[in-house]
């Protein structure tokens, strides 16, 4: 699947590298070691003392012990966030438009996803926001997915594989030893020892073409294909974006664990991740989910879209899928993102799925001695841009050798990425890994949209860099956000921690002081029965140990998905301004696209005028309006609806349509 941009992806200005902050070659003087250990103390002291104040805030006096430590960073970014968001509709709105194609982008932790949010719509009727589960095709992130699978089988012990074996070997891809050189006229095809390693096929340094038949691509026209290709250089010697290799990759992946691609990517990979709305297969994924795409049409000075229905070159061809088949929700990529970022991969029969050290190693050069001189780069009098062969097979550009790591582009340390394009959908990922954050965007249309040629220039406002722009911008905010050194005042992070105290707080007469007076009048609690209802929502939902934030729609609303014990709770929380900072909640309203029926017959939730909703089996109060009265609100439940000027839930914002 071509690329909307080839190695070396798109250039960004150049970044310091990440500080070192460790002293060296420093001596203490004996009689000042105590006053610096008093310091230290001091320190540590001040930070916890810190950290201790916040929580005063909500009734307590340190973080409770059921409280995940990594809800601590959460709670002190939230303020930030803020800007992060208003930043990032400012730049959707810029490219999509009001009523455009969608993007979800989603900010990553260490712990997992802490911030998500959709733009445009998913749907061709224009009708579903797109979340954190709307699925899209990334493109060519699905190279990292498929090298990370291959790493899978080498940190296996019982493969008895390195990335310094040779591709050729005989258990590998034997038929790499019909590629000739670029040049060699004494080639032997079928007796040639290319030199390739498994390590060359991950960082794109094996030399091989980057696409070959799109249309033709079972594994037996691959192989044939394959056998009449050509390297450019000496394996090692330069970096030549290669959809080949990784696929190759794939088909070694596929022998060695003796299980159809997609299949051990599913179980290898997706399935000890929890990663279940992602596939490299695009049939095994329920539609309903999967964004509509967009092409972008450019005239002159301005812009439109209209729908991509026809399937993609080479979408029904499975030796295809390793370099671009992967399907994904930002919700599931996190957590692929999160193994990264955190070196703590989960555990399948007994052992990690890799090893600590495999992760950390992913920015490192797989070569130690790049190549000089031009290779075999530029053939055709293009310089050194991509050229075809006789076989109208295509190679990319070269670059140097160091360029990648295992899959991922480590041009801009500390930060790695992979970008991702088939024109009508793609995608942007960065993780800065010393920061242990990062930053990712799906959108359902062209991700890089950089139109200007040699006869029509760029249209004015149009970011040819778009997706790349959001998900810098968008880690940038993240860090930025990261330096609170608490979140004292902060009223969206006291409405979260409150949430988290009170599910494992012992319950009393006195919970009345944590919730505004609104939400005890319309719930019709007091000092006699709150006890009551804490007890019960704790029976219900259990201790609750860290949340994630999907929309923020002001400095004291936001939709948010705690994590707790027993169920995964969505609310819509508000909270006053100012102290005490009391907190009303609502439950978050679902998606319209969340089921088939919503998405394929979306007006016939609702029933006829002056009839009961039976779709929730409400039983609204007489303060409410009937459900299906209000606009754009027919599936939520009455319970969702808080007829208070300033609590009333939002309609949702237009967000992300849905990849192929």
């Amino acid at each position: 699947m071509i690329e909307a941009s080839h190695f070396p992806f798109v250039r960004f200005t150049n970044v310091p590298h990440w500080l070192n902050t460790t002293t060296r070659g420093c001596i203490v003087h004996k009689s000042r070691s105590a006053v610096g250990a008093l310091a230290v103390f001091f320190l540590v002291q001040s930070t916890q003392i810190h950290a201790a104040d916040s929580w005063t805030q909500v009734g307590t006096t340190a973080r409770p012990t059921w409280v995940d430590l990594g809800a601590e960073r959460r709670l002190r970014m939230l303020s930030g966030i803020v800007a992060a968001q208003q930043n990032l509709k400012t730049s959707a709105g810029n490219y999509l438009g009001a009523k455009g194609p969608a993007m979800t982008a989603g900010l990553v932790l260490e712990d997992g996803l802490f911030y998500s949010q959709g733009f445009g719509y998913e749907d061709a009727a224009k009708v579903c926001a797109p979340d954190e589960r709307t699925i899209y095709r990334p493109g060519s992130l699905s190279k990292v997915i498929t090298g990370t699978g291959l790493l899978t089988l080498i940190d296996d012990p019982a493969m008895k594989m390195s990335l310094e074996d040779y591709a050729d070997d005989d258990r590998y891809l034997p038929e790499l030893k019909f590629v000739c050189k670029w040049g060699d006229t004494t080639c032997k095809r079928g007796k040639q020892s290319t030199g390739i390693k498994l390590k060359h096929l991950g960082s794109h340094t094996a030399g091989l073409a980057d696409i070959m038949d799109t249309y033709h691509a079972d594994v037996e026209t691959w192989l044939t294909d394959l056998k009449k290709s050509y390297t450019l250089f000496t394996p090692g010697d330069y970096a030549s974006y290669s959809g080949v290799a990784t696929e190759a990759e794939g088909l070694i992946a596929q022998r060695i664990s003796g299980k159809p691609y997609a299949k051990f990517i599913q179980e290898n990979l997706f399935a000890p991740l929890k990663m279940t709305e992602s596939s490299m297969d695009t049939g095994k994924l329920p539609k309903y989910r999967v964004a509509q795409r967009w092409q972008l049409n450019v005239k002159a000075a301005s812009w439109s879209f209209s729908k991509a229905d026809a399937m993609p070159g080479g979408d029904d061809q499975p030796m295809l899928w390793p370099a671009g088949g992967f399907s994904t929700s930002v919700r599931d990529l996190s957590r692929f993102m999160a193994m990264w970022l955190s070196a703590n991969p989960p555990y399948i029969n007994g052992r990690q799925i890799l090893k600590p050290t495999t992760i950390q190693a992913a920015i490192n050069p797989q070569v130690s001695s790049p190549g000089t001189g031009a290779g075999n780069c530029g053939q055709g009098g293009t310089g050194t841009g991509g050229f075809f062969d006789a076989n109208n097979y295509y190679y990319s550009n070269c670059g140097a050798a160091d360029g990648f790591g295992v899959n991922w582009y480590r041009g801009n340390l500390p930060r790695i990425r992979h970008n991702g394009s088939i024109g009508t959908s793609g995608s942007d990922t960065v993780l800065d890994q010393p920061a242990k954050i990062g930053a990712t965007a799906l959108i359902s249309t062209n991700p890089l949209p950089n139109v200007a040629t040699a006869t029509s220039a760029q249209p004015p406002g149009l970011d040819g860099g778009f997706v790349a722009t959001v998900t810098e911008t968008l880690l940038n905010d993240g860090k930025n956000a990261d330096k609170a050194p608490d979140w004292m005042g902060s009223p969206l992070a006291i409405a979260a921690a409150r949430v988290l105290y009170l599910s494992g707080k012992t319950p009393s007469s006195h919970d009345t002081k944590y919730f505004t007076p609104f939400f005890l009048r319309f719930r019709k609690l007091t000092t006699k029965n709150i006890a009551e209802f804490v007890t019960q929502w704790q029976k219900e939902n259990g201790l609750c140990e860290t949340f994630r934030v999907s929309n923020i729609a002001s400095a004291t609303q936001m939709t948010v998905r705690f994590s707790c014990k027993k169920s995964e709770l969505a609310l819509v929380l508000n909270v006053e301004s100012k102290a005490p900072y009391r907190i009303s909640w609502s439950t978050a309203p679902e998606s319209k696209c969340d089921a088939p029926k919503h998405r394929t017959n979306p007006g016939s939730i609702c029933p006829p005028a002056g009839e009961p909703n039976k779709t929730f089996a409400c039983n609204c109060p007489k303060s409410t309006q009937p459900i299906c009265t209000l606009p754009k609100m027919c599936l939520w439940s009455c319970s969702h609806y808080l007829p208070e000027t300033d609590h009333h839930i939002p309609t949702p914002q237009p967000g992300a349509v849905r990849n192929r």
